[in-house]
C-alpha cells in the first residue's frame, strides 16, 4: 500500500498514473470487486484524451474529468479501508476480520423479549453486543443494516440501552470510513431529543472534524434548517471536544497541586480530631477543625472544575479501564444501567445508599461508573457494606429535587459532557488499536479548518466566541487562526490585543505582535494594558527611546503604579539619562519605602555615578526588605564585587549558594555571571571574575 504516491500523483494532475497504480494494487492484493471499475475508469480517460488530441472541442470535458477524478478517489477509499482490513492489527480492523468469518445472527426480536420480561437479562446483553459488532463492522450497509438501525432508533418497544448503542456504533463506523448512508442514518436519529439523538449529533460533529472535504456548504445549512436547534447544540460539541486537548494538562496539575495538598488536608482534619477530647459530646474546639486557607482555595478550585463539566477524574479511572469487563468495545459505551449483570447485585437494596449518591452525581461519564462499581465488587465486605450504607429519608428528597431542577437542555449539556468524556476515554485508552485508526480528539483543535468555519456555516460572533474559548486555554495557534479571518472586519481592539498576546506567547518573533497592539492602540488609544505589552517589546528590542515615550505616557496615566515607574527608571538608565533615573528611583522610594527594586536600583545609579557609599547604603538596605530573593541578593553582590567590596560580596553570596544544592548552584552561578559581567567596572579583568566564581563554589 503506498497511499503517497497514489495522492501525489493526483496532486500532479497525473490521473492515468494514478489510475494505473490502483489497478496494479488492485491485481497484487487480488481485490478483483474493484479492478473493473478501475479499467472502466481507464477507458474513460483515455476516450477523452483520444477526443481532447484529435481537437473535439468538447464543453462538458472539464466536468467529466472531475467526475472522473471524484470516482477514482472513491475507489481508492475503499481499498485503502480493504487494504487495513487485510493487513492492520488492533481496532476495528481485527474485530471487522473476526466478524467476516463469525457472523452471529442478529435476533432483535430477543430484544423485544427482554422488556416484555420473557428473556434473561444476560441474553440481552449478548445481543446488545452483536447489534453493536453489526453496525461497527460492516464497511458497506446493505438494507438489513439499515433496517436493522431505523427499526431500533425509531421503534417505541426498544430501550435506551439499544438505541445508544447503535447511534454510537454507526458512528464509529462513520468516523473510521465516511459515506452518505451512516451520515443520513445518524441526520434522521436527530429528531430524538433524548441521549441516542445526541450521540448521532455527535457521530455527525465528529465525522465533519475527521471527514471535513465531505461536507458542502449546502449539506450543512439544509441540515440546520431542518433542525433549528443544531446549531446552538453543534457550538456546545466545539467546546466540549476542545476541551479535552487539555484533560492530560489537567490530569498532571491535579495529581501534582491538587492531590497532595487534599492527602494534607485529610490528615490534618483527622489529627484535629483525634486530639478532641473523648468524654465531652460537643466540643468548641470542632469550629478550629479545619483548613488552611491554600488547601481551602484547592479544594473550591476542584469543585469549580467538577462544577463546569472538566474531566477531573480521568486519571483516577484510567487504570481500572483494564478490567475484563473493559475488553469488549461495546461496553465502553454501553449507557449507565443499573441491571447490567456485572454490577446488578450492588443496587438489589431498596432506598437510596451512599453509592447512588455518588453515580448520580452527575460527574462521572458511563464508563467510570462502571469502573467504580465493578471496583467496588473488589473490596472486603466491611468496606462495601459502608458503600451500601443507607441515606435517610429526607437526603433521598434533597438529591431528588436537586436532578430535577436541571432544565432539560442542562441535562441534555450534561449527558452530553458525559458522552464526550466516555469516548475521550475509549480512544486513549482501549489496549487494542490499529496503527491506523483514526482518532478524533488528535484534531480536536482544528474545527477552523472544517467547513463549519471556513463556509461560514457558524456565525462570526460564535466563531470569535469559539476563538476566545481557544485562546482561554491557551491554544494561542489555533486561536489565532479563526481571529485572523475576523479580526479586520470585527475592527475590535480585543481581538488584536488577544492576537497580539498569542503570539508573543507561540513566536519568538515579536514584530507581529507589535503590529497586532498598534492596530488596537488605534481603535483604543491610550489602554493600558496595550501600551504595557507594546513598551516591553520595544524595551526588550532595544528601542529605548519608543519604549521611554510609552512608559511615559503609561505613567501619566498610571501615577501611582510603582511597576511602570520602575520601567520608566530602566529606560532613562538604558539612554544614559542616569539623574533623570535616580531621581525616579527615589521617588519610587519615598513613596514605597519596602521596595526592594526601588532601593536596589538606587544602589546601582549611585555607583554609576561614582556615588560608591550612597551605592552600599540602598544595596545594604535591599538586604533588609521582605521581599528580597535569591536573584535580587545575585544582582547586589555582583553589585559589591564591581565596587571592590570582595569580603563582603563573596560571605553574601556563600551563603546564599549554600541554600541550594550542587545543581542549583551550577544554574545560579551562570545567572550570577550575567550580572557581574553587566556590573564589573573595567579595571575588572575576566581572569577575576572567574576566580571569584570559582571560590564561590568550594
Amino acid at each position: 500500500m503506498n497511499v503517497p504516491s497514489f495522492t501525489h500523483y493526483l496532486k500532479q494532475g497525473r490521473l492515468k498514473k494514478a489510475l494505473h497504480l490502483m489497478l496494479n494494487i488492485s491485481t497484487e492484493h487480488k481485490l478483483g470487486q474493484w479492478s473493473v471499475q478501475i479499467e472502466n475508469l481507464l477507458t474513460h480517460y483515455e476516450l477523452l484524451v483520444k477526443y481532447y488530441l484529435a481537437g473535439v472541442d468538447d464543453p462538458e470535458r472539464e466536468k467529466m474529468l472531475q467526475k472522473i477524478q471524484q470516482e477514482a478517489i472513491s475507489v481508492w477509499e475503499e481499498i485503502e479501508e480493504e487494504l487495513h482490513i487485510i493487513q492492520e492489527v488492533g481496532f476495528p480492523y481485527s474485530q471487522i476480520r473476526n466478524a467476516r468469518t463469525q457472523r452471529e445472527a442478529v435476533s432483535i426480536n430477543l430484544l423485544q423479549d427482554y422488556h416484555e420480561g420473557l428473556c434473561e437479562r444476560v441474553a440481552y446483553e449478548q445481543m446488545l453486543k452483536r447489534v453493536f459488532d453489526v453496525l461497527l463492522t460492516t464497511t458497506t450497509y446493505s438494507n438489513t443494516e439499515i433496517t436493522l438501525y431505523k427499526t431500533i432508533l425509531n421503534g417505541t418497544e426498544f430501550g435506551n440501552n439499544e438505541k445508544c448503542l447503535a447511534a454510537t456504533a454507526v458512528s464509529l463506523n462513520l468516523w473510521r470510513k465516511w459515506d452518505k448512508t451512516k451520515c443520513m442514518l445518524l441526520l434522521e436519529s436527530l429528531n430524538n431529543e433524548e441521549e441516542p439523538g445526541m450521540r448521532a449529533l455527535c457521530g455527525i460533529c465528529l465525522s465533519i472534524l475527521l471527514h471535513p472535504n465531505k461536507y458542502t456548504a449546502e449539506d450543512l445549512y439544509v441540515m440546520l434548517m431542518e433542525h433549528p436547534t443544531l446549531n446552538r447544540r453543534i457550538d456546545i460539541f466545539i467546546r466540549l471536544i476542545i476541551r479535552t486537548a487539555g484533560t492530560q494538562k489537567l490530569s498532571e496539575r491535579l495529581r501534582t497541586e491538587f492531590l497532595p495538598d487534599l492527602m494534607k488536608a485529610g490528615q490534618k482534619m483527622q489529627d484535629k480530631l483525634d486530639e478532641l477530647p473523648k468524654d465531652e459530646e460537643h466540643n468548641p474546639n470542632w469550629k478550629d477543625v479545619g483548613y488552611d486557607s491554600e488547601i481551602e482555595a484547592k479544594i473550591r478550585a476542584f469543585g469549580e472544575l467538577q462544577m463546569s463539566g472538566a474531566d477531573v477524574y480521568f486519571a483516577n479511572f484510567a487504570e481500572l479501564k483494564r478490567l475484563s469487563f473493559f475488553q469488549l468495545p461495546y461496553a465502553w459505551f454501553f449507557p449507565f444501567d443499573k441491571q447490567h449483570s456485572s454490577i446488578a447485585d450492588l443496587f438489589n437494596t431498596n432506598g437510596k445508599s451512599v453509592l447512588d449518591v455518588f453515580i448520580e452525581n452527575g460527574t462521572l461519564c458511563n464508563s467510570d461508573k462502571y469502573s467504580f462499581c465493578l471496583s467496588i465488587k473488589q473490596m472486603p465486605e466491611e468496606q462495601r457494606q459502608l458503600i451500601h450504607g443507607q441515606l435517610g429519608q429526607e437526603m433521598e428528597e434533597q438529591l431528588a429535587e436537586g436532578i430535577q431542577k436541571l432544565s432539560k437542555e442542562d441535562r441534555w449539556m450534561r449527558t452530553a459532557n458525559q458522552y464526550i468524556q466516555d469516548l475521550y476515554r475509549f480512544f486513549e485508552l482501549f489496549p487494542t488499536f490499529a496503527k491506523e485508526h483514526k482518532n478524533p480528539f488528535r484534531l480536536a483543535l482544528t474545527w477552523s479548518q472544517t467547513p463549519l468555519f471556513t463556509n461560514g456555516i457558524l456565525s462570526m460572533n460564535q466563531q470569535i466566541a469559539l476563538a476566545d474559548k481557544l485562546f482561554s486555554e491557551e491554544h494561542y495557534k489555533e486561536a489565532i487562526e479563526i481571529y485572523e479571518h475576523w479580526a479586520d472586519e470585527m475592527g475590535d481592539a480585543g481581538i488584536y490585543q488577544r492576537m497580539g498576546y498569542a503570539i508573543e506567547k507561540t513566536s519568538r518573533d515579536t514584530t507581529q505582535a507589535l503590529t497586532f497592539y498598534k492596530k488596537a492602540d488605534l481603535i483604543q488609544p491610550n489602554d493600558k494594558w496595550t501600551l504595557k505589552r507594546m513598551a516591553g517589546i520595544e524595551y526588550a528590542a532595544g528601542n529605548h527611546e519608543t519604549a521611554l515615550y510609552l512608559y511615559e505616557e503609561l505613567h501619566r496615566l498610571n501615577p501611582n503604579d510603582p511597576r511602570i515607574a520602575l520601567k520608566l527608571c530602566y529606560c532613562q538608565e538604558a539612554l544614559g539619562l542616569i539623574e533623570k533615573a535616580l531621581q525616579t528611583a527615589f521617588k519610587i522610594h519615598w513613596e514605597q519605602p519596602d521596595n526592594s527594586l526601588a532601593t536596589i536600583a538606587i544602589g546601582d545609579l549611585s555607583h554609576q555615578t561614582g556615588n560608591t557609599e550612597q551605592a552600599l547604603k540602598y544595596w545594604d538596605l535591599s538586604l533588609t526588605l521582605a521581599d528580597i530573593t535569591t536573584e535580587k541578593i545575585l544582582h547586589i553582590g555582583a553589585g559589591l564585587w564591581a565596587v571592590g567590596q570582595r569580603t563582603k560580596a563573596h560571605e553574601l553570596l556563600h551563603n546564599e549558594l549554600n541554600k541550594f544544592n550542587t545543581r542549583q548552584r551550577e544554574s545560579i552561578c551562570i545567572k550570577l555571571k550575567q550580572f557581574m559581567q553587566k556590573a564589573q567596572s573595567k579595571h575588572l579583568s575576566q581572569s577575576e571574575l572567574n576566580l571569584f566564581l570559582d571560590l564561590l563554589q568550594d
